[in-house]
């Protein structure tokens, strides 16, 4: 795509977050994000959503951007951008090392309520942006809104985990 500032690294892996049933929040884990779980999460507690099997596929900045060019570039529509929060912490679990580390970010896209229906013309009201932070053996997570204006730069090679647009 045109716009696309990400390149797909994992092309030709099968990263496969296991089924959720949509009872796990990210601000509970605690063992798993324990340099800190930023205090805005405490306020997405609405029930999840069930999902199946997912297969992910994880992509890199290779142009200075904001959340929302990052996100934008990828070609597929705005609903199939995100990730539950439950599907976020298997994935935690499950690919740990396909996280960026030195302490530089993962971003993901999460809704804040994951069972309101999705709108093209409201993707800033219900859509927010996982940071996770994975420095030595311990990590964070904080969340900012999709239209935070901050440019995150090229060099740092920051990734970004959204569901595989493709199939072998």
């Amino acid at each position: 795509m045109k716009n696309d500032i990400t390149n797909l690294i994992s092309f030709g892996k099968i990263i496969e977050i296991t089924a959720c049933d949509g009872n796990r929040k990210i601000y509970q884990e605690s063992s798993l994000f324990r340099s800190g779980i930023d205090h805005d999460l405490k306020k997405l507690t609405l029930p999840g959503i069930i999902t199946e099997n997912t297969q992910v596929e994880v992509r890199e900045m290779f142009k200075d951007g904001d959340f929302l060019a990052a996100f934008e570039g990828i070609p597929t529509d705005w609903n199939y951008k995100w990730l539950s929060q439950e599907q976020v912490i298997n994935f935690r679990k499950q690919f740990p090392n396909w996280l960026r580390l030195g302490g530089n970010c993962t971003f993901v896209l999460i809704k804040k309520n994951e069972q309101l229906p999705f709108k093209i013309l409201e993707l800033t009201k219900n859509l927010a942006v996982l940071q996770i932070y994975v420095r030595g053996d311990s990590c964070s997570v904080s969340v900012r809104e999709l239209d935070h204006p901050s440019i995150w730069k090229a060099k740092d090679r920051h990734r970004l985990i959204v569901p595989r647009q493709w199939k072998y």
